[in-house]
């Protein structure tokens, strides 16, 4: 008898831990990049682009709701301080959120009108197609340029170029379709489509993003680009896992008083000022 409960009681333990473990491999599983990803979600991660919203669930299909506060943050990294809000009421009758809200007051989303009343609404949990990621990744790249007083968006030709799916982009998308695939941001998904329609993942919107970023990034700090003409470098309050404070790379671009002078002399019209308000040391 007393053989027959400790055996009932090992299997009872055993089947419960067995259980427990299985569910900790899935969790851990499910929270992580696919195998090809996980280089580009580090990076983005280490440059701050990555936000809680879409932490750990790389898998899934993006929201027009998360990917819109994904590429505010992107552009708030990219000029290293918080977008001041000109509107602060929500145009949207479906969602009150404050990136939806700076995304709308920048020109990077319009949402959608019902045909029945008079509502403006954003759809905030439909899932996201590639050619409205397209749309508002191309008025984010431009309103980069418009605050930097830079030309990275208009440098792009896209005369000659054609998409065996082309018929299934929408009017109002197949300007900013092609030229995000011209700057090499979107690429095709085989055989010269480019599924306009398709969901993208997570993960895919993260590397789209990063693209974005660091191509941007690169052409601001080229020396024979149509740089900024301007200073970004402001104070400005950024939530955690947001941009860090005055660390865009528009700001982080010079780490030397020497090299601070020479950017100086180029960007600002009081070149001695500039150089006095900060004290850089060598890295």
């Amino acid at each position: 008898m007393s053989k027959n409960i400790h055996l009932k009681l090992f299997i009872y333990i055993f089947v419960c831990v067995f259980t427990f473990s299985s569910i900790c491999i899935v969790d851990i599983s499910a929270a992580a990049p696919s195998e090809w990803a996980k280089y580009e979600v580090n990076e983005a991660r280490e440059k701050g682009l990555l936000i809680s919203e879409i932490d750990g669930k790389f898998v899934d299909n993006i929201t027009r709701k998360e990917f819109c506060k994904f590429i505010v943050n992107m552009l708030e990294r990219t000029i290293g301080e918080e977008v001041k809000l000109t509107k602060k009421a929500t145009p949207f009758d479906d969602i009150k959120d404050l990136d939806v809200t700076k995304a709308f007051n920048l020109g990077i989303v319009k949402g959608v009108s019902k045909p029945t009343d008079s509502q403006q609404l954003f759809l905030p949990n439909n899932l996201i197609t590639r050619q409205e990621i397209a749309v508002m990744m191309m008025r984010t790249a431009r309103k980069l340029d418009a605050l930097n007083l830079s030309d990275y968006t208009e440098r792009i030709d896209v005369s000659g170029q054609v998409f065996n799916d082309q018929k299934n982009i929408a009017k109002w998308a197949i300007d900013d379709v092609r030229q995000l695939s011209k700057l090499g941001i979107m690429k095709g998904v085989g055989n010269d489509n480019i599924a306009p329609l398709g969901n993208t993942t997570v993960e895919q919107s993260i590397l789209l993003g990063l693209r974005l970023y660091n191509a941007y990034v690169e052409y601001i700090n080229n020396p024979e680009s149509k740089k900024s003409k301007r200073s970004r470098v402001k104070r400005g309050k950024i939530p955690l896992l947001r941009a860090p404070i005055g660390s865009g790379p528009i700001a982080n671009k010079i780490t030397e008083k020497e090299d601070l002078s020479i950017y100086a002399e180029k960007e600002f019209d009081n070149r001695d000022s500039v150089i006095k308000k900060y004290d850089f040391k060598r890295e």
